[in-house]
């Protein structure tokens, strides 16, 4: 039989009890961990770890190992390309010249191993690489000998399976009872802050999550799977040509099939925390419109070449952002020059690479950190819980690589600072594999794609930032927890999503900015002028470049007109005359020196700004429920969880406010006791009647939602202007678990009249939720035309003050009124008007002159010191602004 030995072993010893190299089968499974001694050549080639593993393997077992090629691309040459700054460009560039290194010298090497598989000496699952030139395979003894004989290979590593040590999770509560609308961490980042004030929910932004799997039908993540544009599921056939048909959603490298279904459930939970939409209850996401691409790289036991196949996965399909809440010990010998090669080619192809710390905790500096979490660029994310304590089992740094060739760096002490940044990762509440529910996990592997979902709200904000934009904005942004400055337990800090978001915005390609403010009412007469400044992001402004486009709600068709420019990028954005109390909506544009267009908002037509056409605005309802008179309560099937007007019992249970919204003390809310919610209905709080007679009128409140388990319930809101006869239907508002505040625009859904309503229904059918609501703040501000204007000298007590109506109709009686009440609604048959006013009292008439002026004196009383007083004038159909003055 021919001795397939390499010829550059020598001197090849085993156990006394083998007295020659060519072992029979049987010799060299009774060999036991007998101890090869190889040539210095051999030891430079064969990492110690594969050696052992080809002392204790049966002859002809094969053994996965990962070969680094000789040749790799130039580091100068990546560097160069990833300075273009179009991301695209910069992609197609970085990944280029390492496909042409792999292509040009992979061949010989596969060609030999394809000839082994034939022979049964190599696994079915040949797996080149090109993100860095590596190819993997599972091999037996003699052909990991031969490969690392090669000149054109440098070393040859042993690909050690590993089984759920590699994912860095901690024992964590269940869940107990109801749970939050708002996982703890998305709340505590700011998230919700994001899409709410922002409307940015990382739309648009592709994350690689690189974990167990993901269960694609669960109702919170079934809309935010990606799929892949260039294939057309089930033909059989690789329709876009990147090497793995039918990739409809991502790729199980560790079976190597299209099958991405989580049988562990540690990578549905991490998808739930990257994107979770709160579709079956529970809002778990940071981004809830991102999509999530999945490299399956675990189901039972995998290697690190399976972690390297998803990166240049996420690398060649798109993906902005690769996270991984996984990691290995130095302890278990990582190929630490691929894992960094691999880490730095990622990103200079302009994508966002996330890794966990680990959970190592602080005792073995500066080994705590995992890798490739201690590749020195990499963003690397500690834990923390929701109220910003340490978690006690996230590692700490510092790292070093001063060993490690070819880089030989930061030196320890002090080596360099890790973690990167923090997030929550302590209970942290998301998605189950059972593919319906929630549980909790605690670990870095939790804390990691919280920060993966802010980034991909910031890329949603600015998509050119890259892998050291982000990470720039997010330590600036962080908050600092510890000791002051970076340090090797926080990092930077605990990340901020929404301040990060706010400064991506500002480093866009370019911004606008309104010094004094947007136009919420627009003058009919035209002429309303809004300050338009342009300013330099990545990019500078083209002068003379600013557009205005309008048109009239909701469905007219846009204009555009050219800002006037004041000075350099200084534009005044001129409306023209519009019907009164009509409704306009409103964007602006400019370009950048390159030619690129650029709006705001930034989705402009989708998203724009809207005004109404009036000539003056005036609060003439408001209510902080400190008195509340007027308000009805009603109910249908309610068993638990009515109205009630009071402050809120502390701590009231699960899901119910702590506090009403606006600091006076009471509110609405449903229940107010500490083991009630809402069971059946609906319940409807049902406002007193106000005027909008020949006005418009904008509704605002706050309002508290809180819905858990079982059927999602809405708070609904509905306005009539009949008197609560017959009602339309404004918003829902579903879960929160915060106070929030909104507003509607009554036109918008129903004419206005002096009969005005509006009512707010709550209910749990079927009755399988925990839920709780609450409204606070409630206001009314008409927008209107053709006011008679009111002006009234200070009122002091025991004087004379003048009270002064503009506008009028000469030669018609005005009327002058006052209330100690407040505000509400008082129609006057004579005059066929309605006062704004509670219980109003005639203070005076007089009739207007030709100029439109109408004037009473009138005597404050002595001792009305401290009395609230508001004002209105009327004539027939027509009545004043309302002025508020307290007697001095």
């Amino acid at each position: 039989m021919r001795d397939k030995t390499p010829k550059w072993v020598r001197n090849l010893c085993l156990s006394a009890s083998v007295a020659a190299i060519g072992l029979s089968a049987s010799a060299w499974a009774g060999a036991g961990r007998s101890t090869f001694v190889l040539a210095p050549d051999i030891n430079d080639k064969l990492m110690p770890d594969l050696v052992e593993a080809i002392t204790t393997a049966p002859q002809g077992q094969l053994i996965p190992i990962s070969i680094v090629m000789a040749d790799q691309a130039p580091r100068g040459q990546i560097q160069a390309w990833a300075s273009i700054r179009d991301k695209q460009l910069r992609r197609e560039a970085v990944s280029g010249i390492l496909k042409e290194v792999a292509a040009r010298s992979q061949g010989n090497l596969l060609a030999y191993l394809e000839q082994q598989q034939m022979a049964g000496n190599v696994g079915d699952y040949i797996r080149p690489l090109w993100i860095h030139n590596v190819i993997g395979a599972n091999v037996t003894a003699d052909v990991a000998f031969d490969i690392a004989s090669r000149d054109d290979v440098a070393y040859v590593n042993y690909d050690q399976p590993i089984g759920p040590e590699v994912f860095p999770v901690e024992p964590a509560q269940d869940p107990q009872g109801p749970i939050g609308a708002i996982e703890c961490g998305v709340d505590l980042m700011d998230a919700d802050r994001v899409w709410n004030e922002l409307g940015i929910t990382g739309a648009g932004v592709v994350v690689d999550v690189i974990d167990t799997g993901v269960c694609i039908t669960h109702p919170d993540l079934a809309n935010q799977i990606w799929v892949n544009p260039g294939e057309t599921p089930g033909n059989g056939i690789d329709d876009d040509g990147n090497g793995f048909i039918d990739d409809i959603n991502g790729w199980n490298f560790e079976s190597n099939n299209n099958n991405v279904g989580d049988s562990a459930g540690h990578g549905t939970h991490v998808s739930g925390t990257v994107a979770g939409d709160g579709t079956n209850g529970e809002q778990t996401g940071m981004a809830p419109d991102a999509n999530i691409m999945m490299s399956k790289f675990w189901n039972s036991f995998s290697g690190e070449q399976t972690v390297w196949d998803g990166m240049q996965y996420g690398v060649d399909n798109g993906a902005h952002v690769i996270t991984a809440s996984l990691g290995w010990p130095r302890s278990m010998s990582p190929d630490l020059y691929t894992w960094r090669t691999i880490c730095e080619n990622s990103i200079a192809a302009g994508v966002v690479v996330i890794y966990a710390a680990g959970n190592e905790g602080c005792g073995n500096p500066p080994y705590n950190v995992r890798t490739p979490g201690d590749v020195p660029d990499v963003l690397t994310v500690g834990a923390v819980d929701c109220n910003d304590n340490q978690a006690s089992f996230t590692s700490c740094g510092p790292i070093t690589w001063q060993d490690v060739d070819p880089w030989y760096d930061w030196a320890y002490p002090p080596g360099k600072i890790k973690p990167t940044i923090a997030a929550p990762g302590v209970n942290t509440l998301s998605t189950s594999y059972n593919c319906s529910g929630y549980t909790n996990m605690s670990g870095t592997s939790m804390a990691t794609p919280h920060v993966a979902g802010a980034v991909a709200l910031m890329l949603e904000a600015n998509p050119d930032l890259d892998h050291f934009g982000v990470k720039d904005i997010l330590e600036a942004t962080a908050v600092d927890l510890g000791d002051p400055g970076k340090d090797n337990v926080f990092g930077s800090g605990r990340v901020n999503a929404y301040e990060a978001v706010l400064e991506a915005l500002a480093s866009a390609t370019i911004q606008f900015n309104f010094p004094n403010g947007l136009a919420d009412v627009l003058d009919p007469d035209g002429g309303t002028s809004i300050r338009v400044e342009v300013l330099a992001g990545a990019v500078d402004p083209q002068p003379g470049t600013g557009m205005l486009y309008y048109r009239i709600a909701p469905d007219g068709s846009w204009v555009s007109t050219a800002m006037s420019e004041v000075t350099p990028n200084v534009y005044d954005a001129v409306f023209p005359a519009f019907d009164c109390l009509s409704s306009v909506d409103y964007y602006f544009s400019a370009e950048t020196v390159d030619g690129d267009v650029v709006y705001d908002p930034r989705k402009a037509p989708d998203d724009f700004y809207s005004a109404s056409v009036a000539q003056g605005s005036e609060l003439v309802f408001a209510e902080d429920f400190e008195d509340g008179s007027g308000w009805g309560v009603s109910y249908s099937n309610m068993s638990a969880g009515r109205w009630v007007r009071g402050i809120p019992v502390a701590n009231g249970g699960t899901g119910a406010p702590e506090a009403d919204f606006d600091g006076s003390g009471q509110c609405y809310v449903t229940g107010n006791t500490r083991s009630e919610d809402v069971d059946g209905g609906p319940g409807r709080l049902t406002s007193p009647t106000f005027s909008l007679g020949n006005s418009d009128g904008i509704v605002s409140y706050a309002y508290w939602m809180y819905t858990s388990r079982g059927t999602p319930d809405t708070l609904d809101v509905e306005v009539s202007n009949d008197g609560g006869s017959n009602w339309a239907r404004v918003t829902q508002h579903g879960n929160i678990g915060k106070w929030a505040e909104a507003a509607f625009r009554v036109s918008d859904f129903i004419p206005p009249s002096d009969s005005m309503k509006v009512r707010f229904l709550i209910s749990d059918n079927p009755d399988d939720s925990t839920t709780e609501a609450a409204i606070d703040a409630f206001g009314v501000t008409e927008v209107y035309c053709d006011r008679l204007t009111l002006t009234a000298d200070p009122l002091v007590h025991g004087q004379t003050s003048t009270l002064t109506a503009a506008n009028c109709t000469g030669g018609t009686t005005v009327y002058f009124v006052y209330s100690r009440q407040g505000y509400g609604t008082r129609y006057i048959s004579g005059l066929d008007v309605t006062l704004n006013l509670d219980s109003p009292k005639l203070a005076g008439s007089a009739d207007a002159d030709r100029s439109g002026f109408a004037s009473i004196d009138v005597k404050v009383p002595n001792g009305a010191t401290g009395i609230n007083v508001w004002l209105q004038a009327a004539e027939y159909q027509r009545k004043s602004t309302i002025v508020v003055d307290t007697v001095q």
